[in-house]
């Protein structure tokens, strides 16, 4: 088993709420990628947004690609009605390509997005705010 990554206990001393990881794996064959999050889970309790089992609710699908562009107004929308109160970025599962695509919109929607915890790896956000 790995060592519980650092941000997991920054998390785990914050107050509750739901948690988004990212990146959201979006293609089917990555789906199983979503056991990391959920293994990582048990050491702060809190909800995921995303998980993995062999049971797909039909609006994960539905809602799979607007999440995946997670800082996006149009996720924000989604994850609002949940309250869903903490965000992670694992940098080092995104490609540079796509990281290049994630860092302009996480400054766009700054205002939203309270920075906690920051190393070479990890990034964890408080959402403050949902946009309108």
């Amino acid at each position: 088993m790995q060592p519980l990554e650092q941000v997991y206990r920054v998390l785990r001393k914050l107050p509750p709420g739901p948690v988004i990881e990212m990146p959201f794996w979006y293609l089917e064959f990555m789906f199983p990628r979503q056991t990391y999050y959920m293994l990582q889970s048990t050491s702060h309790w809190m909800p995921l947004v995303n998980g993995y089992s062999d049971y797909t609710p039909p609006d994960y699908l539905d809602q799979v690609m607007t999440l995946a562009a997670f800082p996006s107004v149009p996720a924000f929308k989604v994850l609002e009605p949940g309250r869903v109160r903490y965000a992670i970025f694992h940098r080092y599962w995104y490609s540079d390509e796509t990281w290049a695509t994630v860092t302009p919109r996480m400054k766009e929607l700054s205002r939203y997005l309270k920075p906690i915890f920051v190393d070479e790896g990890t990034q964890l956000y408080e959402i403050v705010a949902f946009p309108p």
